[in-house]
Order: C-alpha cells, then sequence, then structure tokens
C-alpha cells in the first residue's frame, strides 16, 4: 500500500515508520493521522516489533 506521508519499511520483524512531510516539518493533519493508523494495523496484522522514536 502506498501512502503520501508515511514511509514503512519492514525488516526482521521490526517495522520503521517515518512521517514524511519535509516541507510541512512533519506536522501532523488529518491525511497523515489516517495513514499512521492503516499503517499501525498492518504492522499489527503482520505481528510486527515497533520501536518509537520520535524527534
Amino acid at each position: 500500500m502506498d501512502f503520501n506521508n508515511v514511509l514503512l519499511n519492514k525488516d526482521d520483524g521490526i517495522a520503521l515508520i517515518i512521517i514524511n512531510r519535509p516541507k510541512a516539518l512533519n506536522a501532523l493533519n488529518y491525511e497523515t493521522l489516517k495513514e499512521l493508523d492503516s499503517v499501525l494495523d498492518i504492522v499489527e496484522n503482520d505481528d510486527l516489533s515497533v520501536i518509537s522514536d520520535i524527534f
């Protein structure tokens, strides 16, 4: 599945989720939140681990 504002990389049971809105300084909007919700559903269904680092 393709997303406009979120990148999902899966490797060895680990999911890396990246908010990719550099022009908006990665600010969250409705579309980004919906994409994050979809990505988290994918991660949950694939039984992946997520490491969160927000900076």
